[in-house]
């Protein structure tokens, strides 16, 4: 499997990540509206990992910030 390199995510800012979760939300929602279940669930993990991917990034840019405390 295949994994982006840390510094891609370093170089997003809020409002990338806001709406790349909203395109896989969006993504989810309809495959659930068509019935299309497994794509749904698809959907939604690979949501969940997009948000604590956001939150592993916001949580060293908070220590950062703070020093590297």
């Amino acid at each position: 499997m295949y994994r982006w390199p840390v510094e891609h995510d370093a170089a997003k800012t809020a409002w990338d990540w806001f709406w790349h979760l909203g395109y896989l939300g969006g993504k989810a929602a309809h495959a659930a509206l068509t019935r299309d279940f497994d794509k749904a669930l698809h959907h939604t993990v690979t949501a969940a990992a997009l948000l604590a991917n956001w939150h592993r990034h916001l949580i060293a840019a908070r220590d950062a910030a703070r020093g590297g405390v």
